[in-house]
C-alpha cells in the first residue's frame, strides 16, 4: 500500500462516517447536526464542538485532501520544467512541486499515525 492508497482509505473512511451521520440526522428529521452539550477537556463546549467537528466540516476537509493527492498524482510522472503559473499563480519546477505536496500528504498522514496500516517510514 502506498502512503496516497493509505491516505485515500482514510479519507473515505472520514467520509463515509459523515454521511452516516447526515444521514441519521435525516432519519431523525433534525435540521443540524449536534453533540450533547459537554466540555471536551474543558475548553469546548457542546456548540463549539457542533461546529468544528461538523459532518460538513469533515467533508470539506476530505475534499482538501483529496485535492492534494490529486495535485501529488499529477506531477509525480512529469520529468521536465513546466509552467504552472496558471493553476498555482506561480513558475515552479514539477520536480518542487513532487517534494511539496509529498511533505503535505505526510503531514495528512500523520493524523492516522495509530492505524493498524500505518507505516513507519512515512513520519516526518
Amino acid at each position: 500500500m502506498t502512503i496516497t492508497e493509505f491516505l485515500e482509505a482514510r479519507v473515505s473512511e472520514d467520509e463515509a462516517l459523515a454521511a452516516l451521520v447526515v444521514q441519521d440526522a435525516e432519519d431523525r428529521n433534525l435540521a443540524t447536526w449536534e453533540v450533547d452539550a459537554l466540555e471536551v477537556g474543558g475548553s469546548l463546549p457542546g456548540p463549539q464542538m457542533t461546529a468544528r467537528f461538523s459532518p460538513a466540516r469533515v467533508l470539506a476537509e476530505c475534499a482538501a485532501k483529496r485535492a492534494i493527492i490529486m495535485s501529488y498524482r499529477s506531477c509525480i510522472g512529469a520529468e521536465e520544467r513546466t509552467d504552472i503559473a496558471k493553476e498555482f499563480g506561480v513558475k515552479l519546477t514539477v520536480s518542487g512541486m513532487v517534494k511539496g505536496l509529498e511533505l503535505a500528504i505526510k503531514f495528512l498522514t500523520t493524523t492516522y499515525r495509530d492505524h493498524a496500516d500505518y507505516r513507519e517510514d512515512w513520519a516526518l
